[in-house]
């Protein structure tokens, strides 16, 4: 499976790496002649009509086609409008008339989607991802959004999810510990790591061609649902057992007398000292019952302390997400102009783009002090973990913020959002479902907001469909919320959860290979593929980002 992934891989860096810059401008010119003697400029221009058809010309402009050319007839802007940058301009344009259409009245294609869109938002919503992988290929199919405008408008309706996940589990406790639903801990270890890796993702994303990405995505997406399948059914069983197992306990207690389940010899257990001379051990005992009594303390303080809302993690992600966000600002591209005046594409605007990677890994160094300082203190004070609670000791500190980076560059290279890869990953990481889906939530959330303002900021939002779909978004997630709870809590399977998940991710490969297909099917993306890799960055946005 893999070896088969990484020579698409190897074949798309290949391919990349033979197409040669602006490729629509020089197909004519042969290799050996690219050095040699300018060639005589062309006694005639591109026929106007057949060219745009459907642009009125006075017949009298036709005698100009007969008139010889000097260099002065083929400008610098006369060039361009030839090249890449003319299907640029048209992208935009075409784009912004989208953005200002009516969404009155409505037809059968927004009908579908807002329906559409709502039901795979309640699905979501049971396995805590944000959907991207359906919302933005109903948007770009359904609706007809230009991929640059489709991108923004599923990042505001997830953004609107998020929000209701989050107000559904902010006040959520652990099912086995006195703490919050959501892992802090965990959001701190892979959101630096993940960032990092989806910028590197999101570069590889404009270089590769279209296609290979989109049969990679689809490889992957089908693999990972596969994955969470499997991981459910494994839960669901285990899940069936501890029930059997409790009715059978719960039964024999009943018979026995004992309703409170406790055996005999549980309880002799438990009054058994373990001081079998109480007269010779008596100062030993005295002094262990300090120590005991210190190191409990202390372990208290500990369960208090994660018993509370975690302000300082939160503000932590705050702080890191407004940095990131001011540095994707900054550096502009995409078609937005640059704050600072940096020419896209300059030194100074792959200054401000790397500049991520390096804050990434100082929070990745900051935090993972900080959690093996707190690692090794409950190894002292003897704390419990529940079941799958992370043990961030020395190696699960830099083997999963790895795993996050990889995650990361898959994201940023196929164009999809965090959730659909880190909600998996937790369960690979043997997290609790309940647990992964909140922690996943509240991910999409800080994400999905940096995003949104810079979204916003760039001017690429349809705010009218905003309107409608953050509401849609607002109901069907808390639909979603209460329903995937009333079925938990009905019959005992948080593994409902995994399912949801897997359904969201293989239909998000699903609706993802069909909008490849029918993307390279249309015209219009041969010229996407032709134009250079800084036309791309700097001119009008191609992907998922």
């Amino acid at each position: 499976m893999w070896r088969g992934f990484a020579l698409l891989v190897v074949l798309a860096l290949s391919h990349a790496s033979s197409i040669r810059p602006n490729e629509n401008h020089l197909s004519a010119i042969d290799d050996e002649d690219f050095f040699s003697e300018p060639r005589e400029l062309p006694q005639q221009p591109p026929n106007v009509k057949e060219r745009h058809p459907s642009v009125d010309i006075d017949d009298d402009a036709e005698d100009l086609e007969a008139a010889p050319l000097t260099d002065e007839s083929f400008s610098e802007p006369e060039e361009l409008t030839w090249g890449g940058s003319d299907f640029v301009e048209e992208a935009l344009t075409s784009g912004q008339e989208k953005l200002e259409e009516d969404l009155l009245p409505m037809n059968s294609r927004k009908w579908a989607t807002f329906f559409l869109g709502a039901f795979f938002l309640i699905i979501a919503a049971g396995g805590g991802i944000g959907g991207g992988g359906i919302l933005v290929p109903l948007y770009a199919i359904v609706l007809g959004f230009e991929l640059h405008h489709a991108v923004p408008l599923s990042n505001m309706t997830i953004c609107a999810s998020a929000l209701t996940n989050l107000a559904f589990n902010i006040r959520a406790r652990h099912p086995t510990a006195d703490r919050p639903l959501i892992d802090w801990d965990l959001i701190l270890v892979m959101e630096p790591l993940t960032i990092a890796g989806a910028l590197v993702g999101s570069l590889l994303n404009v270089m590769l061609p279209g296609w290979i990405v989109t049969i990679m995505l689809v490889i992957l997406l089908f693999y990972t649902g596969y994955r969470s399948i499997i991981k459910g059914k494994s839960k669901y069983r285990a899940e069936c057992a501890a029930i059997e197992k409790k009715k059978t306990d719960s039964s024999a207690s009943v018979e026995t007398g004992n309703p409170q389940g406790e055996s005999s010899s549980c309880c002799a257990a438990k009054n058994t000292d373990k001081v079998e001379d109480p007269m010779a051990g008596a100062v030993d005992t005295e002094k262990f019952s300090s120590d005991e009594k210190e190191r409990r303390s202390q372990l208290q303080q500990l369960l208090v302390r994660e018993s509370k809302f975690p302000w300082f993690k939160f503000g932590s992600l705050l702080l890191i997400f407004s940095v990131v966000l001011f540095l994707e600002v900054a550096r502009g591209g995409h078609g937005a102009a640059n704050p600072l005046g940096v020419p896209c594409g300059s030194a100074g605007y792959w200054v401000i783009t790397f500049a991520v990677i390096p804050f990434c890994m100082l929070c990745l160094y900051l935090t993972r002090m900080y959690l093996l300082r707190d690692y090794h203190t409950k190894v002292e004070l003897e704390y419990e973990y529940q079941n799958g609670d992370v043990v961030w000791n020395e190696r699960a500190t830099i083997v999963y913020p790895a795993i996050c980076c990889l995650a990361g560059l898959f994201a940023g290279l196929f164009g999809i959002g965090g959730g659909i890869v880190k909600g998996p990953l937790m369960l690979e990481m043997n997290v609790r479902a309940d647990v992964a889906a909140a922690t996943s939530a509240t991910m999409i959330l800080f994400t999905s907001f940096a995003a949104g303002i810079s979204f916003s900021l760039y001017g690429a939002v349809a705010w009218q469909y905003v309107m409608v779909m953050a509401p849609i978004a607002i109901v069907a997630t808390a639909i979603g919320q209460t329903l995937i709870n009333r079925l938990i809590a009905k019959f005992g399977h948080p593994s409902y959860i995994i399912f949801c998940i897997a359904a969201v991710v293989l239909l998000s490969a699903s609706f993802m290979g069909v909008f490849g297909i029918l993307s390279w099917a249309n015209p219009s993306h041969k010229m996407v593929h032709s134009l250079t890799i800084m036309e791309k960055l700097c001119g009008v946005a191609t992907g998922t980002h």
